[in-house]
């Protein structure tokens, strides 16, 4: 108890240190545990935007507690591409990050539709946009897929709370429920949505399922954010065939951030499968040739 009590005291020495910036938290939180952290918090992000957080259930939470923001490459790309006006389509919205950062860039004239099955997220999602005042995201409590059917949906608690996907995960995996799936195209055609600017898919390990159901959509040519694990379940396709789909288009160019979405960076070009083999719970973003000499400069390495 009084080792306890003296590794709390120092926490918080360290917490209160203003030069260590962020790495305070980190400090604070190694020292303590998790019970220091809330079980649920309204937090102040660093996008100027708020979160309702669960930091003491999930570590893909209790990290964008302590950051005050989550993927930051990523949302470094949103505020590079996205412009008032725009649309983008979120497939796999989870709590409205993303979602909700990207609404402010497009600002009132713009949209974003966030795509969430999961019934938990779901509503969790709802919430933050309504926390915000936010009237420009469209909310979609579907799967996206390339075809209407009813799927399981599995929770893996083992890794994160919000990492669930269609795909069986196996050992760990938890069953959710069942969810709703539907074509992207036929989804955004119901939101009349065209001219999407910027397509985010995050959907562990579902995401060839999702672009065989965007035919029309990816005939407007969005810029594509979408996940790149080579540890995921796919039931049963190739991991990079979510690539070769893309690429035998003629239409994009593949790029990887310079270090990994975690950490703010530019984009380097992708022009050899063996690059990507390593690549583990990051992004690929794939960029229309037409508009590449477009994009702001500082996007690029």
């Amino acid at each position: 108890m009084a080792q306890s009590m003296k590794s709390n005291r120092l926490a918080r020495r360290i917490a209160n240190v203003p030069i260590l910036g962020p790495l305070a938290k980190h400090f604070y939180y190694a020292l303590r545990g998790a019970d220091a952290l809330p079980t649920e918090v309204t937090c102040e992000m660093l996008g100027g935007y708020k979160l309702l957080l669960q930091p003491a259930r999930d570590e893909f939470e209790r990290r964008m507690y302590r950051d005050r923001e989550y993927e930051p490459a990523t949302l470094s790309l949103l505020d590079k591409v996205l412009r008032p006006g725009d649309t983008m389509v979120d497939v796999g919205a989870n709590l409205g990050l993303m979602s909700i950062h990207a609404a402010q860039r497009v600002t009132s004239n713009g949209r974003v539709v966030a795509i969430e099955p999961h019934p938990v997220y779901f509503k969790r999602l709802v919430d933050n946009v309504s926390l915000n005042g936010i009237k420009n995201v469209v909310a979609v409590n579907s799967a996206a897929g390339s075809a209407i059917e009813q799927r399981t949906i599995y929770d893996s608690p083992d890794v994160n709370i919000g990492r669930s996907s269609l795909i069986d995960p196996g050992v760990g995996g938890m069953v959710a429920g069942q969810v709703t799936v539907d074509t992207l195209d036929h989804l955004l055609s119901d939101a009349r949505v065209r001219d999407v600017r910027l397509l985010k898919i995050d959907v562990e390990g579902f995401e060839l399922e999702v672009l065989k159901g965007a035919s029309e959509t990816l005939k407007q040519l969005p810029i594509i954010c979408m996940e790149f694990d080579v540890a995921l379940p796919t039931g049963g396709w190739d991991h990079f065939s979510t690539h070769d789909l893309l690429m035998e288009t003629s239409n994009y160019s593949c790029y990887r951030f310079k270090r990994t979405k975690f950490h703010s960076s530019p984009l380097v070009e992708v022009t050899k499968k063996q690059e990507m083999q390593s690549l583990k719970f990051d992004n690929l973003v794939y960029v229309p040739k037409s508009l590449i000499g477009d994009l702001p400069k500082g996007l690029f390495a």
